[in-house]
């Protein structure tokens, strides 16, 4: 599951403090308390990158849609504007004429 980004500051910041929580439990004399703290330390670190790279992807795909947009509106203001005079021309053409 997808770490969700709209958390409150709050609950980013227990991550962190987790985090030096386990890197304490280092210091442990015991194998299991320090095995248990790679074990915790792995996971916030699997679930921070997991995390960063969901927020890359979103900011990816934001400029991907941005510079199509961008794109899309410059293809239209240079629109040759000949189709339009030529439209023009045929129809002031075509009154002009006067059919029997």
């Amino acid at each position: 599951m997808a770490p969700n980004f709209d958390k409150p500051r709050h609950k980013r910041t227990s991550n962190i403090q987790n985090m030096l929580e386990a890197c304490e439990s280092l210091k442990s004399e015991t194998a299991s308390a320090r095995a248990a703290a790679v074990t915790s330390i792995r996971k916030l670190i699997r679930r921070t990158s997991n995390g960063m790279r969901n927020l890359l992807d979103k900011v990816n795909r934001h400029r991907e849609a941005r510079s199509e947009t961008e794109a899309s509106s410059q293809s239209l203001d240079s629109v040759d504007p000949a189709p339009a005079q030529i439209t023009s021309l045929a129809k002031a053409f075509t009154n002009t004429l006067s059919f029997p």
